[in-house]
Parts: structure tokens; C-alpha cells; sequence
């Protein structure tokens, strides 16, 4: 069996684990010296230490919680009022980039569907935020405390979305290049005009970019 074989039978089986068709995928590219593919392969294997450069297949909903000192007082377990916040910070709260690589999301989806990943944040970070707040010399607000939510059922999302790519990139070469091993055997497979076509193929099938908005704050996005 070959392994552009293995890769497709492994994905289309829902028990099996993600990361023996993705590690597949890791030694393909490097058989077909196809950079593109093996730095997605690596990325999805070990996580994205760039959160600008997470697809936005890895992309879930967050809800924040948060302590709010105002002049009348504090309001603890308040919903973050994301209102006062400019367009670009707003966006950025709206979704939490899933950054861990599949072993370690397999882990948490394993949690059960009606889990919850909670963060919370740190001192520094809700300063920095405090420091973000509009006209705040007249709301005179504080975020003392913050922590994020994410339903476990993202993880399972982002999981399938993984699966369902990569399935579909590899049906691709088999429907596109039907003498895709005997090409690959020979390293013809090297060749520009082939490359093109598995290029092409890859950002029809895998890798559309999603939202790159960052704080310059930073987070780290591993949460569980």
C-alpha cells in the first residue's frame, strides 16, 4: 500500500488518531521536496508559534468573564463588555486561535463534549487591557481580573476541519494525478509543472488564512 494510500485510509477511519496521517503527510512532502506541505505538516504536528499564522480552520468561540472595578465598585463575574474596546481588539476577543498541535488537541477533545477549557489571564495583561479601554479618563475603568471559556466542541471542530482538509488534498493528487506513485517513484514528481498542480491543490484543499489581528500585548493561546 503506499502511503498517499495509508494517509486517505487512515483519515476516512474517525477512530483513528490524526497524527499518523499527518506524520504521513510530514514524509511525503519531504519525498516530493514540496516545502509548502511540509511546513503545514510540521506546524499541525508540533502547533503554530505564530498566531498570525494559524489557518482559519483553527479558529473557535471564546467568552470572557472579568472583575470590573468602577467608581461605584467592583463587579466580579461580569461578562467583558467588549463595547469598549476599539474595532480591532473587539475582533480579536471574538475568536481564540487554536495554536496546539494535534496530539494535544486530541488530548483535550478527549475531555467529552460537554467539557470546558478555561485561562485566565494575568495581572500584566489586564492592565494592558485597561490601558485599552476608550475614553476611560471619564469610564474610570479597571479589568482586575480575566478569564476566557472555550467549549469544548471547538476542539472537536477544529479536529474534523483538520481531517476533512487533508482528506481532501489527498483525493485531490489521486483524482489529479492518477500515476501519482509512479511519478513519485521516479522524483518526477519534483518537477515544476507537478509541483504547481500539488500547490495548487494545497490551497484549494488545506490552508486558507484566517484572522491575523494580534495584540501587541501578546497571549499565549494554549488553553485547557
Amino acid at each position: 500500500m503506499s502511503t498517499l494510500d495509508e494517509i486517505i485510509n487512515n483519515l476516512t477511519d474517525s477512530s483513528k488518531t490524526l497524527l499518523d496521517p499527518i506524520l504521513k503527510t510530514k514524509v511525503l512532502a519531504t519525498r516530493m521536496k514540496n516545502a509548502e506541505l511540509l511546513a503545514w505538516a510540521d506546524q499541525e504536528m508540533i502547533g503554530y508559534s505564530d498566531s498570525r499564522a494559524v489557518p482559519c480552520y483553527r479558529y473557535g468561540k471564546s467568552v470572557y468573564y472579568c472583575s470590573l472595578q468602577q467608581p461605584g465598585g467592583i463587579q466580579e463575574n461580569a461578562s467583558l463588555p467588549l463595547l469598549i474596546f476599539d474595532e480591532e481588539i473587539r475582533d480579536w476577543f471574538l475568536k481564540h486561535p487554536f495554536t496546539d498541535g494535534v496530539a494535544a488537541l486530541e488530548s483535550m477533545n478527549s475531555r467529552g463534549s460537554d467539557g470546558v477549557l478555561k485561562k485566565e489571564y494575568p495581572a500584566d495583561f489586564c492592565a494592558f487591557l485597561t490601558s485599552k479601554i476608550l475614553n476611560n479618563e471619564r469610564h474610570r475603568i479597571r479589568i482586575l481580573k480575566l478569564s476566557e471559556y472555550v467549549d469544548i466542541s471547538s476542539v472537536s471542530q477544529v479536529l474534523n476541519a483538520i481531517r476533512s482538509r487533508l482528506l481532501g488534498f489527498a483525493l485531490g493528487i489521486e483524482t489529479e494525478l492518477p500515476n501519482f506513485q509512479e511519478l513519485l517513484s521516479q522524483k518526477l514528481i519534483q518537477q515544476e509543472q507537478y509541483q504547481h498542480k500539488i500547490s495548487d491543490l494545497f490551497h484549494q484543499t488545506i490552508i486558507v488564512l484566517g484572522n491575523h489581528n494580534t495584540i501587541a500585548g501578546g497571549k499565549d493561546n494554549s488553553i485547557g
